[in-house]
């Protein structure tokens, strides 16, 4: 019988899941983003990229400003720059160009941009690129490959925007995608748990699919969408607010959530994060780069971005994975503390 209990008390410890405040960051009002990579922390935030030691959350460096000099980054609401990290280089994306930085933090050069793109990821010699489009009166998001050489552009896919004429569609399904060793990951959501999976020249290499438990909408998941949408910025900015909004678009929901929320991918696995709530964790289905399945876990749930930024696809997350640990934001009395949780 001791036996027994021993057992089920250890089968029981390893779905728990305890989480360790490193500290609280001083120096960031409003991240946009982070990202862990080897021992350091990058936040965005603006127009600077902050980085910190993960042993003791000591400023190391910083880089970036507002501006339009060299080394400067224009800031724009509702659109977050975003940062990536290509070999030894850090390339901060803004709304009118690229600006890329030395890992010492060290300023390189900047290269205009079309301010028709949302989005640019480098990808060896070329560079994935997020758009919008307008066919047929109706609203899109595109995937794109774009040559840095020949300016040339290739659709790898697209996706109905969550926001048509005077229709909301109050659980935003916006594209989520990353570069990972020269290969572009797109999730296409409105298919269910599906990816596909290009080279750096845009040719397609294989899908990933799966079936999992579709998430119904409960009444209070409708509640809670609604009363994000009436405290977004934008909403407030709008003449009348929330009630002149209201009476001039419709608002739908649909009966399930979409199978993918987001993911990332770190240490040659896939972190699908799903809708799938327990305890006040979310799921994440950890895969192999072709989409085997080595386990599911629960996660502390994170700070999600507004309801406009979501809607717009932009790259805001308030947490990172690298070597097994999930590192996540918390806003608490106007500081952001660090707060990390081994992945078992």
């Amino acid at each position: 019988m001791r036996i027994f209990l021993i057992i089920l008390l250890m089968l029981l410890m390893g779905n728990m899941v305890f989480s360790k405040n490193l500290g609280v960051l001083p120096e960031v009002l409003n991240p946009e983003n982070i990202q862990v990579r080897d021992n350091e922390v990058f936040v965005v935030e603006g127009a600077t990229i902050y980085v910190f030691s993960t042993e003791n959350l000591e400023l190391i460096k910083k880089m970036g400003r507002k501006g339009e000099g060299p080394g400067e980054l224009k800031v724009t609401p509702f659109l977050s720059n975003s940062m990536s990290i290509s070999g030894d280089q850090i390339i901060f994306d803004s709304i009118d160009k690229l600006v890329f930085f030395s890992r010492e933090g060290n300023f390189i050069k900047e290269k205009k941009r079309s301010p028709q793109f949302t989005q640019m990821l480098p990808i060896k010699d070329n560079f994935i690129v997020r758009k919008r489009l307008l066919i047929e009166k109706k609203q899109f998001t595109s995937i794109n490959l774009f040559d840095s050489k020949t300016g040339k552009i290739r659709e790898l896919y697209k996706q109905e925007f969550s926001a048509q004429r005077n229709l909301i569609n109050m659980i935003p399904d916006s594209i989520n995608i990353q570069v990972h060793e020269d290969k572009v990951f797109i999730e296409e959501s409105p298919k269910g748990f599906f990816m596909e999976v290009f080279n750096h020249n845009g040719e397609k290499l294989y899908s990933i699919e799966k079936e999992i438990e579709r998430i119904k909408l409960s009444k209070e998941d409708r509640e809670g969408a609604l009363n994000q949408l009436k405290v977004d910025p934008f909403i407030k900015m709008q003449r009348g607010g929330w009630e002149g909004f209201k009476s001039q678009n419709k608002m739908i929901f649909p009966d399930f959530y979409p199978s993918i929320q987001d993911f990332v991918i770190s240490d040659n696995k896939i972190y699908v994060r799903t809708h799938k709530v327990l305890d006040g964790r979310e799921e994440y289905i950890i895969m192999g780069l072709k989409g085997k399945i080595l386990k599911r876990v629960f996660l502390p749930a994170v700070q999600k971005p507004s309801f406009t930024e979501q809607m717009l696809g932009t790259n805001i997350k308030f947490f990172s994975i690298s070597r097994d640990k999930f590192y996540y934001l918390i806003e608490k009395e106007e500081e952001w503390e660090l707060h990390v949780t081994i992945i078992n």
